[in-house]
């Protein structure tokens, strides 16, 4: 029959649910338990009559003084059996899961943390058995001295005759807790997983974008996706793995829009104190706004003049070993100048984007150069979110080899902007926004030299060495840049707010409020603590996180390093229902993305755990066995206990006591059995669930799980449960009733004669 019953496990259950299929095998020990288990039956039904077995007297005194405790309550057996739930229960709180680590360093289940629960679920009905026979004393003498015949016969019959019930509560009390228990258990499981799901993924969808040929390039983007059906609110997220220091520690940083994190993070609620769009807005407060150019509306493509303006110039000639010696040359001469110009523009969305052009030969002082937006696209690429700022230009110089310009100027002459590569041009106006700042590279050198702009963004060179000089190095070697940047990005705010995590706090010894030194994207920063979660989604729970506005970090970076970075995800707020298709449509061209992560299929996964699916199958199985056994012995202790009182039934039958009344006499001794048991079981399955379920609940590592669990308990099931229970006793009982009332009186009283 076992065999049978888990064959049946792979065409339905748990674990037919989640494809895991198994072969049960009876083995030699098998066989084994189970004759070990037919002497101890056939034990427990001997030894009773055994003991059972006395001289009259004996069984004359117990009739009329019956003991109130049973066997192992006298012998201090149940304490003792508390005593090792207890232990097993602060065994299972301290190591936190019932996955352990052996000395040999291997993870295994511990059999006395997976037995916890069952010990602590028998230990507490055995002890609840205590509370029976007080109950009953106290209803005895608070109702017997009443009018009511059937009350004070009924509380009397309970008091003197307690160990009478002692069975039947503790089977129906263990049904009741070990029912309790499964449906809180799978319904804090379910929510677990779902909750861990949505912490892992972060939002209902992540992408991380493609980069393969044809694939969409990263300014296209936010466009193209905004475009696809089913998306809600969508956020570029960059993460920085050790992308922060402080102190002699380092954590990782997390950048997304704080303006719509707030639609799209899937948080739980009591992972911070406040709500996330209260957690945001003081980083949205502080997101810089420099003014910058504006470009027009519809402007898809850019034409930038490069300025070269060489007065005098040299070149290298030996003069001995290992020396050299400048030799002044004609500018007029100097031929086979390479050239190529970038953009940097910043969106809608406070996004910046670096877009070049191709390195191309200098024939004139005034050749215009194309920057397209969509060169690297396909034509029916969606266009940049505008409206568009131009927040620097760069200009790279190869000049030949050996050659050194002294004296001169070089940067940008103009900008114009126009709605595709053949124009109207229209002029950008970049003067206008106010000075602006020049940044000039050597050739293979690492050290910059800055220098504020006069006129225009052209930068006079001065000859100093290496500050304001351009060297040659020949059309494959790397080139002089020149990086133009307004003075509004130069003017950015020092301090940066921030949201950080529990391990972070606690690493940097801080708390909200606190300004903290750190070195962020490679520079050293003061962050401001705006706000503070237990965990941010997406990230590692247990590492030190910052909460970083992406455009801000941006904007930083570029004032930094004159760089910018894309995207490393792309995050979406979709409904459920829609999650699918929009997942599908990422992964396919033009998109292309490298990964796409649901939290749906993320929690499906998930649930899907082996482990968990089979533990939640035991618990339906172990309850389902243990009602039947509860209503099975109910039923059969109450017709025992109505048959062998037949006689006193008639008696007072006789005397007057109608067969309603003996109803009533039945529903109270029963009714108080089943009332007692429901509500010990219920609240014993609740304890048990309080002090285990946030330690069984783990993840398949054995680790606890991220967010922390919260027990849920479905009162509503409960409720249903317990009432089922209670109408299936009542059943019995009035069944019971009824064919006692159909007896005869005088037929009963007569069977003493037989």
């Amino acid at each position: 029959l076992a065999t049978a019953a888990l064959a049946l496990l792979n065409a339905a259950g748990p674990l037919a649910d989640v494809g895991l299929s198994i072969e049960p095998r009876v083995t030699s020990a098998a066989y084994l338990a189970a004759a070990a288990a037919g002497i101890v039956c056939v034990a427990l039904m001997v030894v009773p009559v055994l003991i059972g077995a006395r001289r009259f007297a004996e069984t004359e005194r117990e009739l009329s003084r019956q003991e109130t405790r049973t066997f192992g309550q006298r012998m201090g057996l149940d304490m003792a059996l508390i005593a090792i739930s207890g232990i097993a229960l602060w065994q299972l709180r301290s190591y936190g899961a019932t996955l352990t680590t052996s000395v040999r360093g291997s993870l295994g289940v511990d059999p006395l943390l997976v037995a916890a629960p069952a010990i602590g679920l028998l230990a507490g009905g055995i002890v609840a058995l205590r509370i029976m026979p007080l109950l009953a004393g106290a209803a005895e003498g608070a109702l017997s001295r009443g009018r009511d015949l059937v009350t004070s016969l009924g509380v009397q019959q309970l008091a003197r005759r307690p160990l009478r019930y002692t069975r039947s509560v503790l089977l129906l009390m263990i049904a009741i807790s070990t029912g309790v228990f499964a449906l809180s258990y799978a319904a804090t499981w379910s929510t677990s997983q779902h909750d861990q799901a949505d912490f892992q993924s972060g939002a209902a969808v992540r992408a991380v974008p493609g980069h393969q040929v044809g694939a969409l390039p990263p300014w296209a983007l936010p466009a193209a996706y905004a475009g696809l059906p089913g998306v809600g609110s969508l956020s570029p997220v960059e993460r920085r793995t050790d992308g922060l220091a402080f102190g002699a520690s380092s954590g990782d940083v997390l950048a997304i829009d704080a303006d719509v994190a707030p639609d799209i993070v899937l948080m739980r609620p009591d992972q911070a104190a406040e709500s996330l769009a209260d957690l945001m807005r003081p980083l949205r407060a502080g997101r810089p706004q420099p003014r910058l150019a504006e470009l027009p509306a519809g402007t898809t493509a850019l034409r930038v003049v490069p300025w070269l303006d060489i007065v005098t110039a040299g070149r290298f000639v030996p003069s001995g070993p290992f020396e050299f010696r400048t030799e002044r040359i004609d500018p007029a001469t100097i031929t086979g100048v390479q050239v190529s110009v970038g953009v940097t523009l910043r969106d809608a969305r406070g996004l910046l984007y670096q877009l070049e052009s191709a390195q191309q030969p200098l024939t004139s002082p005034a050749q215009p150069i194309l920057v397209s937006l969509g060169a690297a696209a396909s034509e029916d690429a969606p266009a940049m979110a505008g409206p568009l700022e131009v927040a620097e230009l760069s200009v790279d110089f190869w000049l030949p080899a050996d050659v050194v310009v002294s004296n001169g100027s070089v940067g940008a002459a103009r900008v114009s902007a126009g709605q595709g590569p053949g124009g109207p041009w229209q002029p950008v106006a970049l003067s206008a926004i106010g000075p602006w700042r020049a940044t000039q590279v050597a050739p293979g050198q690492q050290e910059s030299v800055a220098a504020d702009l006069s006129q225009g963004i052209t930068l006079p060179l001065s000859g100093g060495g290496a500050q304001g000089t351009l060297f040659g190095n020949g059309t494959g070697g790397p080139p002089a840049h020149v990086v133009l940047v307004p003075k509004a990005i130069e003017s950015l705010p020092g301090e940066v707010p921030v949201i950080a995590n529990h391990a972070f706090l606690l690493a940097a010894d801080a708390g909200v409020g606190d300004s903290v030194a750190v070195r962020l994207d490679g520079l050293q920063r003061t962050v401001t603590i705006a706000g503070s979660v237990e965990e941010f989604p997406g990230t590692d729970g247990g590492r030190p996180v910052l909460i970083v506005d992406e455009p801000t970090l941006g904007l930083l970076r570029l004032q930094a390093t004159n760089t910018t970075r894309d995207a490393d995800e792309w995050w979406f707020a979709a409904a459920d229902a829609a999650a699918p298709q929009l997942a599908a449509a990422l992964a396919a061209p033009p998109f292309a993305s490298s990964a796409v992560l649901t939290a749906a299929d993320r929690e499906r996964t998930l649930g899907r755990d082996p482990v968990a699916v089979g533990i939640l199958g035991a618990l339906a199985l172990g309850f389902v066995a243990a009602a039947l056994f509860a209503i099975v012995g109910l039923v059969v202790s109450a017709a025992v206990s109505a048959r062998q009182r037949q006689t006193e039934f008639a008696v007072l039958r006789a005397l007057g006591l109608s067969g309603g009344q003996l109803s009533r006499w039945l529903w109270l001794e029963n009714g108080s059995v089943v009332a007692v048991s429901v509500v010990g079981g219920t609240a014993l399955g609740l304890l048990i669930g309080w002090l285990v379920l946030p330690f069984v609940t783990v993840t398949q590592r054995g680790t606890a799980p991220v967010p922390a669990v919260i027990v849920e308990i479905p009162w509503e099931r409960i409720l249903i449960l317990d009432v089922s229970g209670a109408l299936v006793l009542a059943v019995a009982v009035a069944v019971i009733g009824s064919l006692l009332r159909r007896r005869g009186v005088g037929s009963t009283m007569r069977m003493g004669d037989d």
